[in-house]
């Protein structure tokens, strides 16, 4: 008798644990000035150092990595209509899932459109068959992606998904897109990661990775793009 309620308790237990286990979650990423040095708004020719163009900002990578590690499902997401060009830039520097990209091939499709149509796309899908998913969108402050990220917030059914709209803080408030409420900005990937971790999706050894790829690697963490080396005007460089 004894054993056959043990055996009820752990069936009991193990189906709590089950009902109440952590919904998967999945990292749509965008590429140029997110992770990858692009410099959309940059006049390389007045750069001190443009040798670290088309590099990973520094510890971006291994970030991906551990949260994929970890059981994160990573996209990417790119208004770049150069889709070799990005798939060659993901696997060079290792990123996890390279194929899980989505790129712009309607030329005429402007780029906060796409955006939306692709990640909408993505998370409603998704959720059809992953009711409980969780999203977290990465971005930055270069062009479109706080545009972008707010329009999504004005649907329901996506925005209810969405645990974090994340944005990178690359150019200085006088020259990026302003970010929009509720999102939030980081400056290096350790500085993303330490929010990541808040949501229980990093450990504290990954992040101390990161960190130190980061101090190692301080030229590619965070270029300084001001007005010296900075196109002002957006209309130049996206539509």
């Amino acid at each position: 008798m004894k054993t056959f309620v043990l055996l009820l308790m752990n069936f009991f237990l193990i189906s709590v644990l089950s009902s109440t286990s952590q919904a998967k979650t999945y990292l749509i990423s965008d590429i140029d000035d997110t992770i990858k040095i692009s410099g959309d708004r940059v006049d390389w020719a007045k750069y001190p150092d443009p040798t670290i163009r088309d590099k990973p900002f520094a510890g971006v990578d291994t970030l991906f990595t551990a949260l994929a590690e970890n059981g994160v499902e990573i996209r990417y997401v790119s208004g770049n209509q150069n889709s070799e060009r990005a798939l060659q830039f993901l696997n060079v520097n290792h990123f996890p899932n390279p194929t899980r990209l989505i790129f712009r091939t309607d030329t005429k499709l402007k780029t906060v459109d796409f955006k939306v149509q692709a990640i909408s796309s993505i998370i409603l899908e998704t959720l059809k068959t992953d009711p409980k998913a969780q999203f977290i969108l990465a971005g930055d402050n270069g062009e479109n992606d706080p545009v972008t990220f707010s329009q999504l917030k004005e649907d329901p059914k996506v925005n209810q998904a969405i645990l974090k709209y994340f944005v990178h803080e690359l150019y200085p408030a006088d020259i990026g897109t302003p970010l929009g409420n509720g999102q939030e900005g980081y400056k290096t990937a350790d500085e993303l990661g330490s929010s990541l971790l808040d949501l229980d999706l990093l450990s504290t050894s990954q992040i101390q990775e990161v960190k130190v790829e980061v101090i190692q690697k301080a030229e590619l963490a965070q270029p300084v793009f001001d007005k010296s080396v900075c196109r002002l005007s957006l209309e130049a460089i996206s539509n």
